[in-house]
C-alpha cells in the first residue's frame, strides 16, 4: 500500500471516524483563537530537544510527531497540583483565561502530567477556586508517552490499538506517526472519548475513537500489530493478545491492589501466548476503572472477626513505601489493598482483601508497632513472610522479572535466574 503525499498510509477501514488517513487540512477547527502559533512551535521544538536529551525520544518519526502535534488543542484547561499541610491535595484550575496566554501555553508544553478530570465527571469545572477530588483523567507527561511509544518499535503500516484515549494527545501522536487509518483509540469514558474525537478533528486527525472498556480491546478493528495502554491493568487482558497478530508488541504498565507499577513489553507468540519482561523505566497510570480497588468503607463492612488482641511486630508499615517490595507483594498477595484510617483519634494502617473478609491493622503505641488481624487469613503475617523472601532474593526491583503468558491465559512473573514465580490474577477477557 503506497504513501500519500504527507507520508501517511491511506485508511483501510470504512465507517465513521476512520475514513481519512493522516492530517486533514480542510477541517473547520475550534482551536483556541489567537494562539501565537510561532510561540507554540518554539515550545514544541524546545520540548523535542528536552525529550531527546533525556533519552525519551530516540527516532525521527516520533520526534517529528511531537514537533507537529499541537498539545494546546488538547489542553484548553487542566488542574495544577497544590500541596497542603493542612488537608488533602487541592487542584487549582489552570486556563488561558485565568493564567494569561503565554503562561498557559508555556505550561501546556512542559514535560508534565496535567490532571483534566476529577471524580469521573466534569462537575468540578462548574465550581470556582481550588478543588478537592480524585483524578480520573489526565494528559500524561510527553516524555513518558514517547518513551513507551518508542518501545513499540513501530514500522510504517503497523496497525495500533491504543487504550486510554484521555485528552486525545497520545492518539494524535500515534496518528501523526502511523496515519489515522492505522490507529484505533479506546476510552472507557464516553464523554472523554467524544471530547477527544472533537479535539483530534480540530487538530486535523481522524483516527477511530471508540467508547468502551479498553481491557476488551476493539475486535472490529483487529488484527493489530502493536498494542499500548495509557491506563494500568492488573494483568495483560486476554483480548489484547487475541486481537493481535503473531509478532505483535504489547506495552503496558501493570499494577495491583497495593499500587506498585512495572512497565512491561511483550511479544505475541505464534500460539497466541506472549513473553517479555518488565522494563527498567518507571511508568504509572490510573488503574483501569473496571479494576479499581473497592472503597475502604465497603471493605470494613465485610471484615471478619479478630484473631487476637493487638501485639508487637518486628516490621512496620514503612515496608510498603518501597515500590520494589510492593510490586513483589501485590503479585504474591493479589487483591490485598492497603489504606489508612483514623479511629478514636488513632491512625491505623490497614491491609484488607477485596472480598474474603481478611484484614490486618497496625498502629504505633509509644514507639512500638502493634498489629491486629482478622478473617480467614493472617494478612500481616503473610506480608511479613513475603518481605523476608524478597530480602533473601536480594531486594529485586520490578525489572528483575520476566512475564510469560500461556495459551490458556495463565500469567506468571518469573524472577530472572531463579525458580521464583507468581501467578497474576487474570484481567477480564
Amino acid at each position: 500500500m503506497g504513501l500519500d503525499p504527507d507520508g501517511h498510509r491511506p485508511a483501510d477501514l470504512d465507517g465513521p471516524g476512520r475514513s481519512v488517513a493522516g492530517r486533514i487540512d480542510d477541517v473547520t477547527t475550534e482551536t483556541p483563537l489567537g494562539v501565537d502559533e510561532e510561540r507554540a512551535q518554539q515550545l514544541r521544538d524546545r520540548l523535542v530537544d528536552q525529550l531527546a536529551t533525556n533519552g525519551d525520544l530516540k527516532t525521527l518519526g516520533w520526534s517529528d510527531a511531537v514537533r507537529r502535534v499541537p498539545r494546546h488543542v488538547f489542553l484548553p484547561r487542566f488542574y495544577a497540583w497544590q500541596d497542603s499541610d493542612r488537608g488533602p491535595t487541592a487542584w487549582v484550575p489552570f486556563t488561558r483565561e485565568t493564567a494569561g496566554d503565554d503562561a498557559w501555553l508555556t505550561k501546556v508544553y512542559e514535560n508534565t502530567t496535567w490532571t483534566t478530570q476529577l471524580d469521573g465527571n466534569d462537575d468540578s469545572w462548574d465550581r470556582e477556586g481550588p478543588q478537592i477530588g480524585s483524578p480520573t483523567s489526565s494528559s500524561t507527561l510527553p516524555g513518558l508517552l514517547v518513551m513507551m511509544l518508542e518501545h513499540l518499535d513501530v514500522a510504517d503500516g503497523d496497525r495500533l490499538l491504543l487504550v486510554g484515549t484521555g485528552t486525545g494527545y497520545s492518539t494524535a501522536l500515534a496518528s501523526e506517526r502511523l496515519g489515522c487509518g492505522q490507529v484505533v483509540s479506546v476510552d472507557v469514558d464516553p464523554g472523554l472519548a467524544h471530547r477527544a474525537r472533537d479535539r483530534l478533528r480540530q487538530a486535523g486527525y481522524t483516527p477511530a475513537v471508540v467508547a468502551g472498556d479498553g481491557l476488551e480491546g476493539y475486535e472490529a478493528g483487529a488484527p493489530y500489530d502493536r498494542v499500548i495502554a495509557f491506563c494500568s491493568p492488573t494483568s495483560v487482558p486476554a483480548a489484547w493478545l487475541a486481537q493481535a497478530r503473531p509478532g505483535a508488541v504489547v506495552v503496558t504498565a501493570l499494577t495491583g491492589a497495593l499500587g506498585a507499577y512495572g512497565l512491561v513489553r511483550l511479544v505475541v507468540n505464534d500460539d497466541g501466548g506472549a513473553s517479555g519482561r518488565v522494563l527498567p523505566e518507571a511508568a504509572s497510570f490510573m488503574l483501569a476503572r473496571s479494576q479499581a480497588n473497592p472503597q475502604p468503607i465497603g471493605i470494613k463492612e465485610r471484615m471478619g472477626p479478630s484473631h487476637r488482641a493487638p501485639h508487637p511486630v518486628r516490621l512496620t508499615p514503612g515496608i510498603l513505601d518501597d515500590n520494589a517490595f510492593r510490586f513483589t507483594a501485590q503479585c504474591a498477595l493479589p487483591h490485598v489493598m492497603h489504606f489508612t484510617a483514623t479511629e478514636g483519634g488513632v491512625s491505623y494502617t490497614y491491609l484488607a482483601h477485596h472480598a474474603d473478609g481478611s484484614w490486618a491493622r497496625m498502629h504505633c503505641d509509644g514507639g512500638d508497632w502493634l498489629v491486629e488481624q482478622g478473617g480467614d487469613r493472617a494478612l500481616w503475617d503473610e506480608l511479613a513472610a513475603v518481605h523476608d523472601t524478597w530480602r533473601d532474593d536480594g531486594n529485586p526491583e520490578p525489572h528483575a522479572y520476566d512475564l510469560e503468558v500461556g495459551v490458556g491465559g495463565a500469567q506468571h512473573l518469573c524472577l530472572r535466574g531463579t525458580a521464583r514465580q507468581f501467578q497474576l490474577a487474570a484481567s477480564p477477557s
